[in-house]
């Protein structure tokens, strides 16, 4: 799967018409939930009349960069989600090796909580990747349920990493 994005309504660069940028959200929801079904996001912006990169792109690439930064291990070098469903409250990628799930936070929940179900294995830890805080959780069979901070640490995705003792990814 290949998905070929810009950063604004248009592929190319407009100075007339109807154009707008997308959010920093929008932009890093629709990259987290193509890594998370297994896909490769190409992300394209056109350049300018002068041939330079318009500013707005050039910001908008920084925020990604910086979110990669910080959560770069929940999206390189990792597989789709393993699991039979996707969370309402975002979505899951494994590490290659599939011994950590990510979840990706990127609907904070009213309740304060998240779980996960279907795990085939008991996790032995859950760090946040946004200030490396452990996560307070327990399991319940193949439920794992997570109590969040009261505010999201990262206002585009906050990023969960659950470790495991054996390979929870597919094979």
């Amino acid at each position: 799967v290949e998905s070929p994005d810009s950063v604004s309504s248009s592929f190319g660069y407009k100075t007339r018409g109807e154009c707008y940028y997308h959010s920093e959200k929008e932009m890093i929801d629709r990259f987290v939930r193509t890594v998370c079904v297994g896909g490769n996001y190409l992300l394209n912006n056109g350049p300018m009349g002068n041939g330079r990169l318009d500013p707005e792109a050039i910001r908008l690439y920084g925020v990604i960069g910086d979110w990669l930064e910080v959560n770069g291990e929940s999206i390189y070098k990792t597989r789709r989600n393993p699991l039979p469903t996707r969370p309402q409250w975002g979505d899951i990628s494994v590490s290659k090796d599939g011994q950590a799930l990510y979840l990706h936070i990127l609907e904070w929940p009213e309740s304060g909580r998240i779980s996960v179900t279907d795990l085939p294995a008991a996790a032995a830890s859950a760090v946040y990747l946004a200030n490396d805080e452990k996560a307070d959780f327990i399991q319940e069979g193949a439920t794992l349920k997570i109590t969040l901070p009261a505010k999201p640490l990262d206002e585009y995705d906050t990023v969960v990493r659950v470790g495991f003792t054996k390979n929870v990814g597919e094979q």
